[in-house]
């Protein structure tokens, strides 16, 4: 009767037992059921809370300002030394095609509008140098 297939295996014989076994062509260990005791019909108690007290909340969000304002002073510090992100830098302009007509002109008209915009921000820094001397 041991190794069974009914779960009340006390009211069973030990013949009974055999032939449930013989008709299912298995023989497995039985496994006891636990019966529904007084903690099945109880009410379930709740999950811990998930809230947290507003000391660790302010203590994450202090946390949080501080790495925000390690990473832009180690940005600035790398700006400063040359040294780039691959992430982070910025894509290559692909240029101007060979088979562009008229490249050589258009060439000639981007050089033409970054020397203007060089001269005003020179204009501009002589312009506040002019003022602060004054």
């Amino acid at each position: 009767a041991a190794d069974c297939c009914f779960p009340n295996r006390a009211s069973r014989t030990s013949r009974e037992c055999a032939v449930r076994c013989v008709f299912h062509r298995i023989r497995h260990i039985y496994t006891p059921i636990p019966h529904p005791t007084l903690t099945d019909s109880m009410v379930k108690k709740k999950g811990k809370s998930k809230r947290t007290t507003l000391k660790d909340k302010y203590k994450i969000q202090k946390r949080m300002a501080e790495t925000g304002r390690k990473r832009k002073k180690e940005a600035r510090r790398d700006a400063k030394n040359g040294i780039t992100k691959p992430h982070l830098s910025k894509k290559k302009d692909p240029g101007i095609p060979n088979s562009w007509p008229f490249k050589h002109d258009l060439l000639k008209e981007i050089q033409r509008t970054r020397e203007r915009e060089q001269q005003k921000l020179e204009n501009a820094k002589q312009q506040r140098r002019g003022n602060l001397q004054l």
